[in-house]
């Protein structure tokens, strides 16, 4: 009976955020587990080791997988015909060493000063191949640390008060991040990212105020850019994304991560934009040119070779076919 009683009080109390025990009772960690805060995502890990193990089929294999779970298909990799089938095919087949160089989100900027000239990147601070490198002491009060072979919060970091970040925490998720199986190349065999080299480096902060930071991606099908996704509000629980064509007529499709904006405004220097990408995608099948309009000056923020990772949910479910149809798959 004592025992019972006991376990009730103690179901309660770990309800509540507390650890109970016979002889004390203290407050839960808010902190997750270490192998969840490191291992995150889990898959990369374990997409390390299978490619070793199982070689090259284990690539088709998760793409297969990861489509039906994601889309409800199985997809046509030997003749494909959507969009997101297309994005896969080129992924396995199609090889050309520039997409490495434009993955690496370090010697992208290369890439770009050399086909459009200086003035079209953020700059670059500093350079570390190290974590223990890394010294605030000679970086200014505001910027932005990422690594090169990465994409989102557990790859960088932006900071706006050096005097209130955490250096040892920025510090230690650099360090995870460039380790060899969290190369974004493991996420989902991105072919363009396997033979990059990794390197932390640091960024020019971006001043805008209290506005919205808008991100234009066009899509460039064999060097033309045919469709825009403009996206908005990012700070709003559903940010705004809207597909436009080159005339900027809003396109009856969108994706079910966004809002539609009907009355998405057209930037004065998209003219400008459109031929960026245009010099930008020339050398590919296809790329989506990812640019930020700020105080009208035009800045590349990446290159993407796998929209959505391939697995991009378009509604109406036709549109996978209509975007599919405008891009022509080379001879290999």
């Amino acid at each position: 009976m004592k025992k019972r009683v006991f376990d009730i009080i103690k179901h309660i109390f770990n309800y509540m955020g507390f650890e109970i025990t016979r002889k004390k009772c203290v407050q839960k960690s808010n902190k997750l587990p270490f192998s969840q805060t490191i291992y995150v995502p889990r898959w990369r890990l374990k997409n390390y080791y299978a490619l070793k193990e199982f070689g090259e089929p284990i690539k088709r294999w998760f793409i297969e997988q990861k489509y039906y779970y994601c889309l409800g298909e199985f997809p046509d990799l030997d003749n494909p015909k959507t969009f997101n089938e297309k994005i896969h095919w080129l992924n396995l087949h199609y090889h050309n060493p520039l997409i490495t160089k434009c993955c690496d989100k370090y010697e992208m900027k290369t890439y770009v000063k050399e086909r459009i000239g200086e003035g079209y990147t953020i700059d670059v601070i500093k350079k570390y191949d190290s974590p223990s490198e890394i010294s605030f002491a000679e970086l200014p009060d505001k910027f932005a640390i990422k690594v090169n072979w990465g994409d989102g919060p557990e790859f960088s970091e932006v900071v706006e008060n050096k005097a209130a970040a955490n250096e040892a925490r920025i510090k230690a998720k650099m360090s995870n991040a460039i380790q060899p199986w969290n190369n974004l190349f493991y996420s989902h065999f991105f072919w363009g990212y396997q033979n990059v080299n990794p390197c932390i480096f640091v960024e020019k902060y971006i001043e805008h105020g209290s506005e919205d930071i808008v991100d234009y991606k066009i899509h460039c099908f064999n060097g033309t850019p045919k469709i825009v996704l403009v996206c908005e509000n990012r700070t709003a629980a559903k940010m705004n994304k809207t597909f436009l064509d080159m005339e900027w007529n809003v396109l009856p499709c969108y994706r079910e991560d966004g809002e539609v904006n009907p009355n998405v405004i057209k930037p004065n220097n998209f003219d400008e934009m459109i031929d960026v990408a245009k010099k930008l995608s020339a050398p590919f099948p296809f790329v989506r040119i990812d640019l930020y309009n700020n105080n009208s000056r035009i800045c590349v923020g990446e290159m993407t070779f796998h929209p959505g990772c391939g697995f991009e949910k378009f509604i109406p479910d036709e549109w996978n076919r209509i975007v599919g149809d405008m891009l022509v798959l080379p001879e290999i």
